[in-house]
């Protein structure tokens, strides 16, 4: 969500195993769909796409790109009703997979 409005679906969406990489949050992998609105904050998207996959992650720059996404109005609203507006993660790749955490 982009304050009111969908900026992607994500579906079929299991567990990301092997767990050793979730550290203490497991990790959600399925296909996400985005709409127009996307294209607001895609840039952002991929730059902590980019970040979480360096060589060297930088932990601070990758915070502050959530953190201009969550000030943006960027939320995860759930099927049950549930909606986060902070402290989730989701990684979009070209191929149409995401992965995601709360």
């Amino acid at each position: 969500m982009l304050g009111d409005r969908v900026i992607a679906r994500l579906g079929d969406m299991q567990p990301d195993m092997p767990w050793r990489r979730a550290w203490r949050l497991p990790w959600f992998v399925g296909r996400i769909t985005t709409t127009e609105a996307f294209g607001e904050v895609e840039p952002l998207f991929r730059r902590e796409l980019a970040l979480s996959e360096a060589p060297e992650p930088n932990a601070d720059e990758w915070q502050a790109t959530w953190e201009q996404l969550w000030q943006r109005g960027v939320t995860l609203l759930l099927a049950d009703g549930s909606r986060f507006e902070r402290d989730f993660a989701v990684h979009v790749y070209e191929d149409g997979t995401a992965r995601l955490r709360y």
